[in-house]
């Protein structure tokens, strides 16, 4: 038992080991390119509004093209030069970015009619964004968009390039340390059963009693109280933080709000490092969640199967019963009249 401890914790220690290691690349190959960008998209920005009195259709044409661009690319030219200082690649953030690689989170987000959420992002990697948030129709149609959408993604070749062998090796690397976090869990349920089970109860109802003991308590840790935390940092309602921690935790992401990226909003520069450890686990529990929930729902078929055919068993085997009699009585008949005969 101690060795398989201590394979587990050096597991878990070199898994986090690869996710800072990436972190800090992806850091180095990222933040002066993203720097660059921005710098540049200022100055267009600058040249933008001291032409603004002559400009002609096509510059302006040009100016969008320009700035949509910038805006897929993550940078948005608001303020003045002096938000560059800030970086989407700062270490949380690359923490945050790399986690979301190894876990396979990801999606997009259309919305359309009415008032309606604006999508923000394309997965809960992205660093900028304020999330959902409701915005009205223009008086065309239109719906106006705040600034805050695009993704966090590699832009360089070697970001990239490095983007591509990270996820090849750290997808294996994740899949098998939430195998072993899952076995340690499982191991406490087992635990909790053989407990129940030296108390005299039965089989079934352990397994009811130890499914749901694992669901409440991972429902709290990974469901209710992250959405306190959500409810608190990014003020979401307490629905919308668990809505947002399922969402996210069963790999569905569908991108409408993303954590970190509020506008107005002062985070502590470790936030979505632990928001991306909190995934890392909880992707843990609900994966064996599934499990316990599929194997539950097995045994119950499996039982309804094992009822359906003794049902059957018996009425086939009545049904022999009064053939038998039948028979009987039908030879029965035929020996009197013989007899009488």
């Amino acid at each position: 038992m101690g060795g398989i401890n201590f394979q587990t914790g050096l597991l878990v220690v070199s898994y986090f080991g690869y996710l800072l290691l990436g972190s800090v690349i992806f850091q180095a190959l990222e933040r002066n390119s993203e720097k660059e960008l921005k710098a540049s998209v200022y100055e267009m920005k600058a040249a933008f509004l001291e032409n603004l009195a002559s400009l002609t259709p096509q510059d302006v044409e040009e100016f969008v093209k320009n700035l949509t661009q910038a805006i897929q690319r993550g940078v948005y030219p608001l303020g003045n030069a002096t938000d560059t200082d800030h970086s989407n690649w700062d270490f949380s953030n690359s923490f945050f970015f790399v986690g979301s690689i190894v876990s396979t989170i990801g999606g997009a987000k259309i919305a359309s009619g009415g008032r309606r959420k604006v999508p923000d992002c394309r997965g809960p990697c992205d660093p900028v964004g304020p999330g959902a948030r409701e915005a009205p129709d223009t008086e065309l149609g239109i719906q106006k968009v705040t600034p805050g959408c695009g993704t966090l993604s590699p832009k360089t070749a070697g970001g990239q390039i490095f983007c591509v062998f990270f996820a090849l090796f750290g997808i294996p690397l994740n899949i098998i340390v939430l195998h072993r976090v899952g076995k340690a869990l499982s191991s406490l349920c087992e635990r909790l059963g053989k407990c129940l089970y030296r108390k005299g109860m039965r089989e079934k109802r352990i397994k009811f009693l130890t499914l749901q003991f694992f669901l409440v308590t991972g429902v709290l840790v990974f469901l209710g109280l992250p959405a306190l935390v959500f409810h608190s940092v990014e003020g979401w309602t307490y629905n919308e933080g668990i809505y947002y921690a399922f969402i996210t935790l069963s790999t569905i992401g569908f991108g409408d709000y993303v954590v970190g990226v509020q506008p107005g909003r002062t985070y502590r520069s470790y936030y979505r490092a632990l928001v991306a450890i909190w995934i890392l686990f909880g992707l843990a529990w609900i994966a064996l969640l599934f499990n316990l929930l599929t194997t539950f729902l097995e045994d119950t078929e499996r039982k309804i199967a094992e009822d359906l055919h003794k049902i059957a068993s018996e009425r086939e085997h009545g049904r022999s019963v009064i053939r038998c009699q039948l028979s009987k009585a039908g030879l029965k008949e035929e020996e009197e009249e013989q007899s009488s005969k």
